[in-house]
């Protein structure tokens, strides 16, 4: 009987699930996205594609789109990769589940890990180390904050979505005083909570991630760690040259009593920083869809999908203990962007900058010469944001010489 799994969000993570999701036999895949610009959508591998409404923008609408769907869907798999499809399924689990099989939790589960504010208190009630922060900021006391907090630091979303649509980046790293206070204006204009947190000092190699799976028997099927070598944007963004790693202990046993506090079930990828002052790890960020470094994972021998459709689909456990470590996993084209117009600004020689290519152990995030096209669209993206931005430029300065 052939299954049928719809993927949403087909940008890196999704495309790393429909790729994983090709290799087993019988699976009819659905990409699904409210962005024609997803590589994942000209994936060789895909069945059929939609462009959906945005979940965030139009919740009435989305909910209309899948509900069109319920019969020729019915009994589908689904697998999402971006906080709107999350938020959204969580919210109306009770819905779609008499349709389909819905893999993300409840919304009174995700809610507490989702935020950043609530699951630092969750860190603060189990004694789990995270970087000195002040979550209650508001109007009456951020200018107090802006003399009590050490310099520089970051200035982070609770939600991490809304921020990301705002803002087009993942925090505001401030370097003094009136700049605290200007980017809090800033989040107070666009109606965003934000956190401040105090910056842990030392390299990116310092950031250690987990990846898991935890079944509906509550069990981590598969634990899998990896440590960044290189971030979009540089020190404060997502990994875009990361390295398999072997199990750190110390951050098992953290993660199990998240899980055990919160109830949580599904897939999570969470980061922590070891601190070099004091040798701890800091709770950083949890992430609670599928990663954009996903096929990272899943080339290193953890079959992801394959885990998750058992516990949804068949009712059984499955259990993935290994996975090839030292393997490097390289986003190109935003390195090679930071090779070209950023590697004075991180400091690193040419030397440093190739020495991942060079492995033989290595696994693109894209590039793939059986699945070549969601490459191909990616550089067209590229290629298509940087003529915009010229373009932009030059009325710009036209503009400024009338």
């Amino acid at each position: 009987m052939v299954k049928k799994v719809v993927v949403f969000a087909c940008d890196t993570g999704g495309l790393g699930i429909i790729r994983d999701l090709h290799r087993t036999e019988g699976i009819y895949i659905i990409a699904v996205s409210n962005n024609k610009s997803d590589i994942g959508l000209y994936s060789r591998y895909v069945s059929e594609k939609h462009i959906s409404p945005d979940p965030k923008n139009d919740e009435k609408a989305f909910l209309d789109f899948l509900l069109s769907f319920k019969d020729a869907w019915k009994g589908a798999l689904f697998i999402e990769t971006r906080d709107n499809f999350s938020i959204f399924f969580a919210k109306n689990k009770e819905v779609l589940s008499g349709y389909f099989h819905i893999i993300t939790n409840d919304w009174k589960i995700l809610s507490k890990v989702l935020f950043k504010d609530e699951l630092y208190r969750i860190a603060d009630k189990l004694n789990i180390d995270y970087p000195k922060s002040f979550l209650e900021l508001n109007k009456s006391n951020y200018k107090s904050i802006a003399d009590e907090i050490n310099y520089p630091c970051l200035v982070k979303p609770v939600d991490s979505n809304e921020f990301v649509n705002v803002f087009n980046t993942k925090n505001f790293y401030v370097k003094e005083r009136n700049d605290f206070i200007n980017k809090m204006e800033s989040c107070f204009d666009n109606s965003l909570s934000v956190v401040a947190q105090e910056v842990i000092p030392g390299p990116d190699e310092n950031l250690i991630r987990l990846q898991s799976y935890v079944n509906k028997a509550g069990k981590q099927a598969f634990k899998f760690f990896l440590y960044k070598i290189r971030q979009q944007p540089p020190r404060f963004g997502v990994g875009r040259v990361c390295m398999s790693t072997s199990p750190v202990k110390e951050i098992q046993e953290i993660v199990e009593r998240v899980i055990s506090e919160t109830g949580y079930r599904g897939y999570l990828s969470i980061e922590f920083k070891k601190d070099e002052r004091d040798g701890k790890y800091k709770l950083i960020e949890m992430n609670v869809r599928i990663s954009r470094g996903v096929w990272h994972c899943i080339y290193a021998g953890i079959n992801i999908t394959e885990i998750i459709m058992a516990d949804h689909l068949d009712n059984k456990e499955i259990y993935n203990e290994h996975y090839e470590e030292n393997l490097c996993w390289i986003e190109i084209f935003p390195d090679l962007q930071n090779i070209i117009f950023n590697v004075h600004g991180e400091k690193i020689s040419f030397q440093k900058y190739f020495e991942p290519y060079r492995l033989k152990r290595k696994v693109f995030a894209v590039f793939n010469t059986h699945d070549f096209k969601p490459f191909l669209h990616q550089f067209f993206n590229i290629l298509s944001g940087g003529l915009y931005y010229f373009r932009n430029y030059l009325l710009k300065g036209r503009s400024l010489k009338k």
